[in-house]
């Protein structure tokens, strides 16, 4: 079993034990060498001259994510305002909706109708669709398709 620290440890019920308690399996042994290898690469660590270099590294990279992620946030948030503002209420399923006869791949045939801009978290959702997911275009032509030449 992995423990919460990312190393293996090893439980009563792991162990096969013979008469005098002893384990007898190879692969039982095998994990316990492991773990002592793991143990002692990382009580040497602190001593490797380049490890405080790249800890150093790190932290700062830590602290200089945190301006980067407040940016950020505040840039979905500016584009969620402005979806809602521009989007709201645009995109609703037609009645008597069928998706057998969408053509395939759209936003209709594929069932997206719950991301939309009528609420923040949608309007997220979109966000994250169109940064991450290889689809933006399905959800650009759905927004040229049921706004007016205005928006």
């Amino acid at each position: 079993h992995w423990s919460i620290y990312g190393a293996l440890s090893i439980t009563q019920f792991d162990r096969d034990n013979d008469d005098r308690g002893t384990a007898r399996s190879l692969w039982a042994i095998t994990r316990i060498i492991n773990l002592f290898v793991v143990f002692r690469i990382i009580r040497s660590m602190p001593h490797f001259t380049n490890y405080g270099i790249i800890m150093g590294t790190i932290s700062d990279g830590m602290r200089n994510l945190k301006a980067f992620i407040g940016i950020l946030i505040c840039l979905f948030y500016g584009y969620a305002v402005l979806g809602m503002w521009l989007f709201r209420g645009v995109i609703k399923v037609p009645p008597g909706y069928d998706s057998k006869n969408a053509t395939c791949g759209s936003y209709q045939q594929s069932n997206y109708w719950a991301n939309n801009f009528d609420d923040f978290f949608s309007t997220v959702v979109i966000l994250y669709d169109v940064m991450l997911v290889n689809n933006w275009g399905v959800f650009l032509n759905a927004l040229r398709e049921f706004s007016t030449r205005l928006i």
